[in-house]
């Protein structure tokens, strides 16, 4: 216990060394699976997923029977490179037990990080879950009782592990601000973690706490509320209970904002999309119907505390920086590769790569050698760890041009890029998780010069944006009155869009249900 509380104050004080030494010494001592394990999660909490898989991979070794360890040690391989093997071993344990809710979610989030995997394999995948879900539901898969539209009230409810400073509670939080009086806004927080931005939440919705609630409680909880509409935010991410509605929770069903994929349920009424993330390509991937929104999927509201924009950093620099802050899932040898291109291309360029999994040193050097291994010197290659939010949009100022990842794009990573005045090239592709970056640039408009059509106009963007100093700086000067002013962040049309939307969708299914009782 005590070993235990001080690793989670190292963690807490973000004493890295420190916490790489504990994990030296356990590795060498500890033949407790839990402790090991218990160790392992604080580490990769902080990003030390390279120890953190060590522990794992030990424990596993210890007691092969307890296949929590495997799945740890998969986790802890997806954020650093080794997707593959990390798919790898999700299958096998799905294979072991195949009806387990962890490793069905790890495997097919898993999937989507993964560019080796079709479009058609991920989505045979996620219909075997829902109609897997659909036999397991508990409760019956029908309402007696539809809502009428003649309500005076329209509830809607939200499901989310991730109603907190994440992507997910950012976005959600400005379009409760600005629902009408037409709606009551429920949102059921069943993530662990609470903090300003659920606080903030809690004022404009009725905030229900279901971390600690069974499925049948928060079923019973979302019942008792009598929701018009319930909208999944999670999907297949970490902390869903989107098994949930695979029953009939409420007239209408929806998936939106968290997630980027079909969700496989065959009882959903829709996801929420736009034009620019359904592509010809992938619009047959969805047991969903497909809802657009005219206006974007998303409407970006940025922090109070951002930073002013700074003067471009080539100017004092004297070469351009190129960078990018997302999630290290979202690498993949391909991306490094043509960054590495870039930087052969840029004389003197430099790239700083940002992310918790930064702080592992093994994970460093591993990328280091990619890109040594493609003629480019080490020392142009810039790693930071985590930081607060604040500290990390103004690291902004140090950048000249993000880079977008592929195929899973920045999504809240590239408006926050965008806003801090930093030009955002981008290459989308057929999924929709590819298409996020492509989505914000086109809401905002008049930023095609940053969408590439492929790989060679990704590395032509990139040196044409870095060979125009003038460019770059008139686009830090303007970017966010361009933004301000377009749909990307009109709020109050956005919430007008989407209320409208749920109307429309509430009166189709009654008026449907109505039109079957007679």
């Amino acid at each position: 216990m005590f070993e235990s509380l001080r690793a989670q104050n190292l963690a807490r004080d973000r004493n890295y060394p420190e916490l790489m030494r504990l994990s030296e010494h356990y590795y060498a001592e500890k033949t407790d699976c839990e402790s090991l394990r218990d160790l392992a999660n604080t580490l990769l909490g902080s990003g030390l997923n390279s120890q953190a898989a060590q522990l794992y991979k030990k424990a596993y070794e210890l007691d092969p029977k307890n296949l929590a360890s495997l799945i740890g040690f998969s986790n802890s391989l997806k954020d650093i490179l080794h997707q593959e093997e990390a798919l790898r071993i999700y299958r096998f344990l799905h294979e072991q037990l195949p009806k387990n809710f962890l490793i069905w979610r790890n495997l097919l989030l898993a999937m989507e990080y993964a560019n080796f995997v079709t479009d058609q394999e991920r989505f045979e995948y996620a219909k075997r879950w829902g109609q897997w879900q659909q036999q397991w539901a508990i409760i019956s898969n029908t309402q007696e009782k539809l809502a009428r539209t003649d309500e005076s009230e329209l509830r809607v409810g939200y499901l989310s592990a991730d109603l907190c400073q994440h992507t997910v509670g950012l976005f959600l939080r400005g379009l409760l601000k600005a629902h009408t009086k037409k709606i009551t806004a429920y949102t059921y927080h069943i993530g662990q973690l609470s903090d300003g931005v659920t606080n903030e939440i809690s004022q404009f919705s009725r905030l229900r706490s279901c971390s600690h609630m069974s499925d049948k409680e928060i079923i019973e909880q979302i019942q008792t509320d009598q929701l018009h509409i319930l909208i999944d935010l999670s999907g297949h991410t970490a902390g869903s209970r989107l098994h949930l509605l695979a029953n009939r929770l409420a007239p209408v069903q929806l998936s939106w904002l968290g997630y980027f994929a079909t969700t496989g349920l065959p009882n959903l009424e829709g996801i929420v999309l736009d034009t620019w993330h359904i592509s010809q390509e992938n619009q047959g991937f969805f047991t969903e119907p497909i809802i657009l929104l005219k206006s974007g999927r998303l409407c970006y509201q940025p922090m109070e505390f951002c930073p002013l924009i700074s003067d471009t950093p080539h100017k004092k620099n004297g070469f351009i920086t190129f960078g990018s802050f997302n999630n290290t899932a979202k690498y993949n040898l391909t991306v490094l590769k043509l960054w590495s291109k870039i930087l052969h291309e840029v004389p003197d360029s430099r790239l700083i790569m940002k992310w918790r999994t930064f702080h592992d040193p093994v994970f460093c050097d591993r990328v280091a050698k990619i890109f040594q291994d493609e003629g480019i010197d080490p020392r142009r290659l810039d790693f930071r760890g985590f930081s607060t939010h604040d500290q990390m949009l103004a690291e902004y100022a140090d950048i000249d041009i993000a880079l977008d990842p592929f195929p899973f794009s920045g999504g809240l990573t590239s408006c926050e890029a965008l806003w801090m005045g930093v030009p955002v090239i981008t290459m989308p592709q057929t999924r929709a998780v590819s298409r996020q970056t492509y989505a914000f640039l086109s809401t905002i408009g008049g930023l095609n010069d940053l969408i590439a059509k492929d790989a060679g106009d990704y590395l032509s963007l990139a040196t044409r944006w870095a060979s125009d100093g003038a460019r770059l700086k008139h686009f830090r000067l303007q970017i966010r009155e361009q933004m301000s002013a377009s749909p990307l962040m009109d709020i109050n049309s956005f919430a007008a869009e989407f209320e409208d939307m749920l109307s429309h969708q509430l009166v189709q299914k009654t008026g449907n249900a109505q039109k079957s009782d007679a």
